[in-house]
């Protein structure tokens, strides 16, 4: 579509708009004088780079697409800034393409990143990109990428557990996961109750880890303990706790102590009655023990 405009002598100022003149004919924009490579601007999309599945990022990686004309090996190089223009790390490779549209990656160590001390977002600058053979037909962006602001916390889960424990303490494993600036840390979080009859305590923060399993001891004696995470990445944004526990679990002590003791020397069944004063208004309570000459921790209740 062509239109004519009208301005003053400073070439600033619109005076006038005459209409529409009409169209020109079809044209492939290809068809005028361009650069041999083209980057995509709108195909940069960057991510942390967790290989090993540790929760740690080993590099920043920046996907890309861009056209060339000419088939070859070619040089790739940018740097990463961080918000105030300091220099985080480099990129460089040697790709080849093919002639036409070409996918890249530019991968900045996670070491540079640590050592230089700045958080993101970052910058991807000074991109260039030329064929060995003719380093004349060069592709450069000024800044070619800005890397998200991380605000999504992370999410983590507690368990699986096993029903009971006898022991006094347990490993507590958990999975976590960030999608932006990787794990930091997970929380461990555990009420408990002496019986299924009894009131659940407060949730506590048991200890911080950085590593699956979390070591965790039981209280003495019998007791139902429910744990959950709670997971934080390194920019600062932390999980919410879960609506309800993510795993529970009991312990059934055997160093637990006796209610009471009674002892019975005889080779035969016997009744044992222990008659226990309510003090006051006169009256007992009775509790009955069968012993079959071992130990007998009568936990029933007493009426």
């Amino acid at each position: 579509m062509v239109s004519l405009l009208s301005r003053d002598d400073a070439g600033l100022t619109l005076e006038d708009q005459i209409g529409e003149l009409g169209s020109t004919a079809s044209y492939d924009h290809r068809a005028f004088d361009h650069f041999p490579i083209l980057f995509d601007r709108a195909s940069f999309v960057d991510s942390g780079v967790d290989a090993d599945v540790d929760e740690i990022f080993e590099s920043l990686q920046v996907d890309f697409s861009v056209n060339v004309e000419v088939a070859g090996t070619y040089a790739l190089n940018a740097r990463l800034l961080a918000p105030d223009g300091t220099e985080v790390a480099e990129a460089q490779s040697t790709p080849s393409l093919a002639t036409g549209t070409n996918e890249l990656a530019l991968r900045f160590d996670a070491e540079s990143i640590a050592a230089a001390g700045f958080d993101g977002p970052y910058i991807v600058a000074d991109l260039s990109l030329y064929p060995l053979a003719n380093a004349d037909q060069l592709g450069y962006l000024v800044t070619a990428h800005t890397t998200a602001a991380d605000t999504t916390p992370p999410t983590s889960a507690a368990g699986p557990l096993d029903d009971v424990y006898t022991a006094s303490s347990v490993d507590v494993p958990y999975t976590a996961s960030d999608e932006g600036s990787g794990v930091a840390s997970v929380e461990l979080w555990a009420r408990y109750r002496k019986t299924e009859v009894k009131p659940w305590g407060e949730w506590a923060l048991a200890t911080t880890a950085t590593s699956s399993p979390i070591a965790y001891a039981f209280a003495p004696g019998d007791g139902n303990y429910e744990f959950y995470t709670i997971a934080v990445d390194n920019a600062g944004n932390r999980e919410g706790p879960p609506a309800a526990a993510d795993v529970a679990t009991r312990r059934d002590a055997v160093d637990d102590p006796p209610d009471f003791a009674v002892t019975l020397y005889a080779s035969r069944t016997e009744d044992c009655q222990q008659n226990c004063p309510t003090g006051g208004g006169g009256g007992s309570s009775t509790v009955r023990v069968t012993g079959d000459g071992n130990a007998v921790d009568d936990r029933s209740s007493v009426t």
